[in-house]
């Protein structure tokens, strides 16, 4: 685990600059594109990404796995197979059968923007193969390179559409740019790569294939209904709204979505890819069970706070910042900040199930919880609840499901139910007391700036105070980690 820091920081540097790039030009797309164009693009985003889980049966995420180069290639060349064909094959089947699927209302709202989808889903497929692979290679930097270039390019598409053919009402430029951005990411990945592959590329026959599949099919039974199920869950509230023909409330809901996950994807880049290999490696050490909570400890006095705070100041936040007509977008945001939170703790040590063969816990916990969301989601909607109501069930159901999925990382990696007990007091104690602050403040200091300098500045001291005593505390314990 010497070069994890080492590897994580490479990972992070790329996902700052990735992540960034979005977010410095939401203003901007956000007065070029209307939230129902958002909608759509929201839409064509989600079931591309379901989709792309199915493409490549999973066997993407197990090329890290082998030792033998053997393996590892013809896990390669099968995933790279079964995406081509999956993803082809649903095109011929929706163009074949074009008139039966027309009349469904989710394909009716995304007219033509429907051909999009398996296009962008094999894009999408192919690039995380190709991380995947530079992760086994060690290619980090090629890997964050490959994010930069991705958001990149989609920026620059994104805001020439926007300015140059704007009087197209029926062209969205958004749904362009995220498959001019996989596009390139995807092949600055291969030239990357491709001296690499040179050396895996003779390994690779029919008959391995077919052995690599029988050998490794856990991962198309058990990983790919629960990556499935999870994709599904996340994006299932964008689809329902599409479907009920409410593109505005699923364009708030995917912009607030794309903001608040920015935080959350800076972690996940920087750590998921390093934690898998060093998982694979060191899984049942006591360094490792050490050096996992010592994680999740900072994460919780560092984090918890500014999640609090956000919370808080996200409906004004969007206004000001991106214009009236998203205000919804911030109380949306508002509302899913604890999944956000939660999600700081859940999203980069996920693959320790695959690592520990406990991938059927995963899909079991996934599969209850998505099953309830989903039945509240279409009864509230038939029922006419209406949208914020809606939202806050889904909060509710999957807030729960990050607490169980914590509870079995924790259990896993080997940490004890009094060290889990302890990293939930510290968030659920920091989120009470910046709410409380928030409270008091409001009272005494109406004005808005103002009281945001106070708090933020009382936000900054109490997670870097909390950083502080937290990294002490682990020194003393966790000497040599």
């Amino acid at each position: 685990m010497a070069d994890f820091f080492k590897h994580s920081m490479v990972m992070l540097s790329g996902a700052v600059l990735a992540q960034a790039i979005p977010i410095a030009i939401s203003p901007i797309l956000t007065r070029l594109y209307t939230p129902s164009q958002f909608g759509v693009f929201s839409s064509v985003v989600a079931l591309a990404g379901i989709l792309s889980v199915i493409a490549s049966l999973r066997f993407d995420l197990a090329v890290v796995l082998p030792k033998e180069r053997e393996d590892a290639a013809n896990l390669v060349a099968l995933a790279l197979a079964s995406a081509a064909i999956f993803c082809g094959s649903v095109w011929l089947i929706v163009f074949g059968f074009y008139p039966f699927f027309s009349k469904l209302q989710i394909i009716k709202s995304l007219g033509v923007w429907w051909d999009a989808v398996p296009i962008l889903a094999f894009f999408i497929a192919f690039q995380q193969l190709l991380a995947f692979f530079a992760n086994r290679e060690k290619q980090y930097k090629a890997i964050a390179f490959g994010n930069v270039a991705l958001q990149s390019m989609a920026a620059v598409t994104a805001i020439g559409i926007g300015l140059l053919l704007a009087k197209i009402s029926w062209l969205n430029g958004l749904v362009i740019a995220r498959l001019c951005g996989f596009a390139a990411a995807g092949l600055l990945l291969f030239l990357t790569l491709r001296h690499f592959w040179l050396q895996y590329r003779p390994f690779v026959t029919w008959r391995m294939m077919h052995a690599t599949a029988v050998a490794y099919r856990k991962f198309p039974y058990f990983n790919v209904p629960y990556s499935l199920a999870g994709v599904f869950s996340r994006e299932f509230l964008i689809l329902a709204f599409t479907a009920a023909s409410q593109l505005q409330a699923a364009g708030h809901y995917g912009f607030a979505r794309l903001i608040l996950n920015a935080p959350i994807n800076f972690l996940t880049a920087a750590l998921s890819q390093v934690f898998y290999r060093e998982a694979a490696a060191n899984a049942d050490t006591l360094q490792f069970r050490r050096f996992v909570f010592r994680l999740m400890l900072l994460f919780s006095v560092g984090l918890t706070p500014i999640f609090a705070l956000a919370g808080w100041w996200a409906e004004p936040g969007f206004v000001f910042l991106f214009g009236s007509e998203w205000g919804q977008s911030g109380v949306f945001a508002a509302m899913l900040m604890p999944i956000a939170l939660l999600s700081v703790f859940t999203s980069w040590p996920e693959r320790i199930f695959e690592v520990k063969h406990r991938q059927h816990w995963a899909l079991i916990i996934q599969l209850c919880f998505d099953f309830t969301s989903v039945t509240c989601v279409v009864l509230m909607l038939k029922w006419n609840y209406g949208v914020v109501p809606t939202i806050a069930v889904y909060v509710a159901i999957q807030t729960l499901y990050q607490l169980v999925y914590l509870f079995a990382v924790f259990h896993l990696v080997g940490l004890s139910i009094r060290q889990y007990s302890g990293i939930l007091a510290i968030v659920v104690g920091g989120a009470f007391f910046v709410t409380g602050t928030h409270s008091i403040l409001q009272d005494i200091f109406p004005e808005y700036l103002g009281r945001l300098i106070i708090e933020g500045f009382f936000v900054s001291l109490l997670s870097g105070g909390g950083i502080l005593l937290a990294n002490r505390w682990g020194t003393m314990h966790f000497k040599g980690v």
